[in-house]
């Protein structure tokens, strides 16, 4: 049995390369609560789903429940934003099948009240039309048919994104 010892600067930057999944590492020295890489490597990434077709919000849950997530998922935009209040989500996907000016509204209302990443998804890949969303406090935007590990990569990346937005704050003492 080979054993190769890495040093903990090592694993930071594989993992943040997103080469290798978090949950592959077993890291006893960082298991205490006091180091603030543990949680991030660790923890699942809370994603919310708001996404008013059936059939699409269904088959999210099947592709994401297969990895390290935790789901919220809901069909109405004002639940969406009470569970953002209530429970922070790490991601926000939001699937667009309503208008132009209400998915730019409602992405609007999810950046006043809360510093999530938010991921589009929709099936409108006219011109300009990204850019709208992406000026408007989108995150990330992808249309329509999408690649399944595109869109888990998209998620992976804003999650860390936030993560270490959020592990920065703390360690300057913001709140």
């Amino acid at each position: 049995m080979h054993n190769t010892s890495y040093g903990l600067e090592h694993i930071v930057e594989i993992i943040a390369s997103g080469e290798y999944p978090a949950k592959m590492f077993s890291i006893p020295h960082l298991s205490n609560r006091n180091q603030p890489f543990a949680a991030t490597m660790t923890a699942p990434v809370k994603i919310l789903i708001l996404d008013d077709d059936y059939g699409t919000s269904d088959l999210l849950r099947v592709i994401l429940e297969s990895g390290c997530f935790e789901l919220m998922t809901t069909r109405s935009p004002e639940e969406g934003l009470e569970l953002a209040k209530r429970t922070p989500p790490d991601v926000i996907v939001l699937v667009l099948n309503m208008p132009d000016d209400e998915g730019i509204a409602l992405c609007k209302a999810f950046r006043m009240i809360c510093a999530a990443p938010i991921l589009v998804l929709s099936s409108n890949g006219r011109q300009g039309f990204a850019e709208k969303f992406l000026n408007e406090g989108a995150d990330d935007y992808l249309v329509k048919p999408i690649n399944n590990s595109v869109m888990v990569a998209s998620i992976n990346r804003l999650a860390r994104r936030a993560r270490a937005e959020q592990e920065a704050n703390r360690a300057n003492g913001d709140h």
